[in-house]
């Protein structure tokens, strides 16, 4: 009987059919199975778990994970991971009303925001730091009372949620 002289080799793709007459093999050879299994489960069990996603967690001063992000994934893909936890927690901050200023969070956030990008490689663009200090701006005339709470509520969002090198764009007032 003709074996496939690299069943398990990475770089081929193997047809229906070869795999059928694999199994076929096995089946019919039941010495041979079991001489295979052994050597054979630990090699697809390594190839299992390198296969996995390779994700890095990030500690904070309590121990507990601050933040996440695939180690795969491109710099602009870190920072994505990265931030989203603080602009959840900007979010809920900005939404509670009558804690602190608005400037004090954003401030925050964007010290935060800052550390993280530096900690997953990503290096701010201009459009990046264009839309922080656009953030900043409005928080600032919020708690001037030179905007009204919703209004610089949505234009917040706008500016956050904004995709990487999207510039939030400034309206008059």
């Amino acid at each position: 009987m003709a074996w496939p002289a690299a069943l398990w080799s990475r770089n081929r793709v193997y047809s229906g059919e070869e795999v059928a007459h694999y199994v076929r093999g096995v089946l019919r050879d039941p010495t041979l199975f079991l001489f295979l299994e052994p050597v054979l489960t630990p090699v697809a069990l390594i190839r299992n778990e390198r296969a996995k996603l390779p994700v890095a967690f990030v500690y904070g001063p309590d121990d507990r994970v601050s933040y996440w992000y695939v180690v795969t994934d491109s710099s602009p893909g870190r920072y994505w991971w990265a931030r989203h936890s603080p602009v959840s927690a900007v979010k809920a901050q900005l939404d509670q009303g009558g804690g602190p200023a608005w400037s004090a969070i954003l401030t925050s956030f964007a010290g935060e925001a800052r550390q993280r990008a530096a900690c997953v490689g990503y290096v701010f663009t201009l459009i990046d730091e264009a839309n922080l200090l656009q953030a900043l701006t409005l928080a600032t005339e919020v708690d001037e009372g030179q905007r009204g709470i919703d209004e610089a509520r949505s234009k917040m969002e706008t500016c956050m949620d904004s995709a990487l090198d999207y510039p939030c764009a400034s309206e008059p007032r």
